[in-house]
């Protein structure tokens, strides 16, 4: 859930930053720098942590399982987070190099 939470809100910065309201972009960016922060954190750990003590204690297809779908989503995530911010701050210095032209 946090991790989706997180994609909504790179997708409603990456809105407010298209729609020229770059000023209010914050809004959206201080709560997915937390929740990005908290749920990767976690996930490492819960990687690190759960799922692979719990394949080297027996349940190895569970344990190796859980820790591959997770990295797997954790992946994704950073792939998404990397893009937007690269299209926010190409966006961004598109919207100055416009203002200054004209």
């Amino acid at each position: 859930n946090q991790l989706l939470a997180g994609i909504a809100l790179c997708v409603g910065t990456t809105v407010i930053i298209s729609m020229g309201r770059a000023k209010y972009a914050w809004v959206t960016l201080v709560p997915l720098a937390f929740v990005a922060t908290t749920t990767l954190t976690a996930g490492w750990l819960n990687i690190t942590d759960n799922f692979l003590p719990l394949a080297r204690k027996g349940a190895a297809f569970q344990g190796y399982l859980n820790a591959t779908l997770t990295a797997i989503m954790m992946i994704c995530v950073g792939v998404i987070l990397v893009n937007s911010i690269w299209k926010w701050t190409r966006r961004v210095t598109e919207t100055k190099v416009t203002r200054t032209k004209l």
